[in-house]
């Protein structure tokens, strides 16, 4: 199947001399991007914070002075101590992008709105269950047909199934259809620049094992 959503990650980094200061940094940056991705087509249901974390930074401060060791002879420690300097919060976020057109103009946009990473993007089919139900609907026919044509090769009877195994039912990042053509706003570029996402097509298996009784 062609994929029809794509979903991207990206997080926000900021540091401050005091916890108030980093999260206000990391807040207004959120700010920014989560307009921009309503001004994109994304819904609220599909930004979804996954991590934050607000964390003391300290550096090593050293206290005494070093000493100059003599030749065989071991150097006195050197005292210091751990001295705070700021704070750091970083906030991760999952982005999906149902109108997947949109989607290299969103994933242009998330560094130039300030996003400190962005990764993860992938395309995906929106209703994966119908189409593992399909996949496995279609091994199991195709199990069936085998069966009977053996079963009458050998000149025996299928009389009813005894064991049944399903695996699989992943998909498979096959081959790019054609390249899709989005628009994508570098940093300071006046206009936008045509950038070419492959969208690929996703290969679903579903591996069926049927075991019957013959006579």
């Amino acid at each position: 199947r062609v994929p029809d959503i794509a979903e991207v990650s990206y997080s926000i980094y900021a540091e401050a001399k005091d916890a108030a200061g980093a999260r206000k940094l990391v807040d207004d940056s959120m700010k920014t991007i989560h307009a921009f991705l309503k001004e994109s087509g994304v819904d609220d249901k599909d930004i979804k914070t996954t991590g934050y974390t607000l964390n003391p930074k300290y550096e090593w401060k050293q206290t005494s002075k070093s000493v100059p060791c003599a030749y065989g002879y071991s150097c006195p420690p050197v005292e210091g101590k751990n001295v705070l300097v700021g704070y750091e919060v970083t906030q991760s976020v999952d982005v999906r992008i149902r109108k997947i057109d949109n989607a290299g103009l969103i994933l242009g946009g998330l560094s130039d709105k300030g996003a400190t990473n962005v990764s993860g993007l992938t395309f995906k089919v929106d209703n994966e269950d119908s189409i593992k139900e399909k996949a496995r609907e279609d091994a199991i026919t195709q199990a069936k047909d085998k069966a009977e044509k053996l079963a009458k090769e050998l000149g025996v009877t299928l009389v009813r199934i005894t064991a049944f195994n399903e695996g699989g039912n992943y998909p498979i990042y096959n081959y790019a259809r054609e390249d899709m053509m989005v628009k994508t706003m570098s940093a300071g570029a006046m206009a936008p620049e045509s950038a070419n996402i492959p969208v690929g097509e996703n290969k679903f298996v579903s591996n069926v094992t049927i075991t019957y009784e013959v006579r």
